[in-house]
């Protein structure tokens, strides 16, 4: 059985657990089983806007939480097919799951090892041209950016867990801006470039993690920035 088979043997699986599985014996679960089968390679963790519970903003025809969730089964397939990393989603359809969920559930499968986690957002832009925008958590540039001392003993609080790898998540935002102010990629889109802010769906997640906020005026309009989004995470290469 190939790599690529066996990964998506395991996701059908993933589904299964989801639909019969408390939501706190799922995550121990996927701790376990990723810890053991794929230690060795990078992962992406994508996490799409809304839940069951939370519909999101409202589009042209639909929801944010339709959409983002597209969007976030679009990436993980172009990611698995061009980066060979790991990915993973937050959610499936009918979840309800919290942004501290999240930043746990992220925080125990990065534990130890190298990664990228993605926050996607979506809302409804009355013109025609989709804009697009970087987020990263940044509450005071003075403080976040300062120099911590912080052993694996320390104490986090949720509000300084983006610390730890704040330069990298700068980094990997740069790059990603690098490639979506191109001159090609601006004749399909705005970028609307990277900013650092509080941004609540980021709160308490240590490994690199950034947001990207999509406006679009028809919903359909996200498949075409797929290939833009997947072109800009070229830093996964380099894990």
């Amino acid at each position: 059985m190939s790599g690529k088979t066996l990964f998506n043997f395991i996701d059908k699986l993933f589904i299964k657990i989801r639909e019969n599985m408390h939501i706190t014996r799922f995550l121990i679960f996927n701790f376990i089983f990723f810890t053991f089968l794929y230690s060795d390679n990078p992962l992406v963790m994508l996490s799409p806007a809304g839940d069951a519970k939370n519909p999101g903003r409202t589009l042209d025809k639909g929801y944010e939480r339709g959409v983002t969730l597209q969007i976030a089964e679009k990436l993980k397939e172009k990611i698995i097919d061009i980066y060979g990393a790991r990915c993973l989603l937050t959610r499936s359809p009918g979840e309800v799951v919290s942004h501290l969920q999240n930043a746990s559930f992220a925080n125990r499968i990065f534990s130890n090892r190298v990664g990228f986690y993605l926050s996607i957002h979506v809302y409804h832009e009355e013109d025609i041209k989709p804009k697009l925008a970087i987020y990263r958590l940044v509450y005071n540039s003075m403080v976040d950016f300062a120099s911590h001392n912080f052993s694996k003993f320390s104490f986090l609080t949720l509000y300084e867990a983006h610390f730890i790898n704040i330069y990298k998540t700068k980094s990997f935002a740069e790059k990603m801006a690098e490639i979506l102010t191109n001159e090609e990629h601006g004749q399909k889109f705005d970028f609307y470039g990277i900013n650092g802010i509080p941004f609540k769906p980021l709160l308490g997640i240590i490994v690199p993690a950034l947001a990207i906020e999509i406006g679009i005026k028809e919903e359909e309009q996200w498949r075409g920035l797929i290939n833009p989004i997947v072109e800009s995470m070229k830093f996964l290469l380099s894990f």
